[in-house]
């Protein structure tokens, strides 16, 4: 406080009467306090389960020492919100404790910036992203060298669907974590959403390298391995992905976002036997965990099984007990999947109203999968074939300004466009392309009871149908392939 003092004056600076509070502030004068402050903020930075509880016990420490020590309560509420990632727990129950202890941070402080930070965090949870954009810029503002309201500044901006689409934001999201690793460099978090948003925009080798970065100088952050699982899958390499993510549950079996991919990987790489063993074990971790909540994979696992009905049943189930948008959407794909397409299309119909109507439309990158159940159902269900025609030529209008397989890329959905239209050559050229192109993110869905019966109703010529078979051929092998390397070397070095 001296210091910038003295500089202010030698500059001939005015200071307004909140930078003189600010300068003359004092978190706290216990140096007891301090220490436990700093070693919560320590433990945080590794992001495991473990870590974030002891940093939690780290700033609860602090308060009972000093109970007016404000960045002691931003503290309690981060680990709140880290427990939600990393913990196990059910974000919507960190809320209270976290809104509690921020109005007592800013009840001390006013003018802390940190504690706008947890502020916008908890906002953005809540799904409140105009209040949460208010919150980290006043954060920024008032604390310019704290690298964490950039890093969730940045997160908020890449939540955004707009983003995707605009080059502007993109480059702002990546402005604000550059940011955040210019006054942070040592965070390995940092690092792993850089690499994470590089990855998200298209640019793999980028990602890629910042990773390889991260890894030499934190080889045991469970983030790094994540997301180059996450690289990989993306390039089609589901094997050496899935050992990578295995290391990622090893180092922190605590993030149940990460224990739900790696059963995703084992359903990818064709073994729906241990993604179901994966997901029982899974649930009898996480007890208090909704059933929605494991939702996405057991439906795949029955769909890659070969049993769309037991997906049907379990979606029904579900959908009583908890109805909302989501599982209304994962019960129509059940159906869908089913070939139940006069039973998927109200559904769809509900929650995609404009897609129903006679009016024009565009279709936006993350709306290409709603446009193309949509068009198969109105087409498969009461045979309106001009407007399933229109809807997936949106679509593929939307994919050509995409890339298959980088960022938010559009993997086989043209190979679904081309089929609704009944433009089979075009079908198995695109499906020609995505294998080569690295595709396989659900390769098995080309061989479901609703693919099967939709090009029996509308059947292939002879050669077309062999050509066809072809490749479902050599798809399933390449992935067998995969399987038995995983098999081979999932516990071989990494690096």
């Amino acid at each position: 406080s001296e210091v910038a003092a003295e500089v202010a004056r030698a500059l001939d600076a005015v200071l307004s009467e909140d930078d003189k509070q600010r300068l003359e502030s004092m978190p706290t004068s216990d140096l007891d306090a301090y220490n436990e402050y700093v070693l919560g903020r320590q433990e945080a930075a590794r992001r495991t389960a473990n870590s974030v509880a002891k940093a939690l016990t780290h700033f609860e420490k602090a308060i009972e020492i000093d109970p007016d020590y404000a960045l002691a309560y931003v503290g309690v509420a981060d680990s709140y919100a880290l427990r939600s990632e990393y913990g196990g727990v059910r974000m919507e129950d960190t809320f209270a404790a976290r809104r509690e202890a921020i109005d007592r941070a800013l009840g001390l402080d006013p003018l802390l910036g940190e504690a706008f930070a947890a502020r916008g965090l908890l906002q953005l949870h809540q799904r409140d992203r105009a209040a949460a954009e208010e919150s980290f810029l006043k954060a920024i503002d008032l604390s310019p060298n704290y690298a964490t309201a950039y890093h969730w500044y940045a997160n908020l901006l890449i939540a955004d669907e707009v983003l995707l689409a605009d080059q502007e934001r993109r480059e702002r999201a990546l402005l604000m974590l550059r940011k955040a690793l210019s006054l942070d460099p040592a965070a390995p978090i940092l690092t792993s959403n850089l690499a994470a948003h590089l990855r998200m925009f298209g640019r793999t080798e980028e990602a890629q390298a910042a990773l390889l970065d991260g890894l030499k100088r934190n080889p045991g952050f469970p983030g790094f391995y994540a997301n180059m699982a996450s690289l990989l899958r993306l390039q089609g390499r589901v094997g050496e992905a899935t050992a990578w993510h295995d290391e990622a549950v090893r180092l922190n079996s605590s993030n149940v976002g990460n224990r739900g991919y790696q059963c995703n990987l084992q359903v990818e790489l064709g073994d729906p036997v241990a993604a179901q063993a994966c997901l029982d074990d899974l649930r009898r971790d996480f007890p208090q965990l909704p059933e929605s909540s494991f939702a996405s994979v057991q439906s795949t696992i029955y769909a890659v099984s070969g049993e769309p009905q037991m997906a049907v049943e379990y979606m029904e189930r579900l959908d009583k007990e908890e109805p909302n948008r989501g599982t209304k959407f994962a019960l129509a794909s059940a159906y869908f999947q089913n070939a139940e397409w006069s039973r998927a299309r109200p559904i769809f119909e509900e929650i995609v109203p404009h897609y129903f109507s006679d009016d024009e439309v565009t279709v936006s990158q993350q709306e290409i999968p709603f446009a193309i159940s949509a068009a198969a159902t109105m087409r498969e269900a009461d045979g309106w074939s001009q407007r399933a025609h229109y809807l997936a030529g949106k679509a593929l209008e939307t994919m050509r300004s995409m890339h298959r397989t980088r960022g938010v890329g559009y993997q086989n959905a043209d190979v679904h466009a081309y089929a609704i239209r009944g433009e089979y050559s075009q079908m198995i050229a695109a499906l020609r392309q995505a294998i080569d192109d690295g595709w396989r993110l659900g390769w098995w869905s080309h061989r479901g009871r609703d693919y099967q019966v939709a090009l029996r109703e509308r059947p292939l010529q002879p050669e077309q149908q062999s050509e066809w078979d072809a490749l479902i051929a050599e798809l399933e092998a390449d992935i067998a392939k995969q399987r038995q390397w995983y098999a081979d070397h999932k516990d071989d070095p990494l690096f």
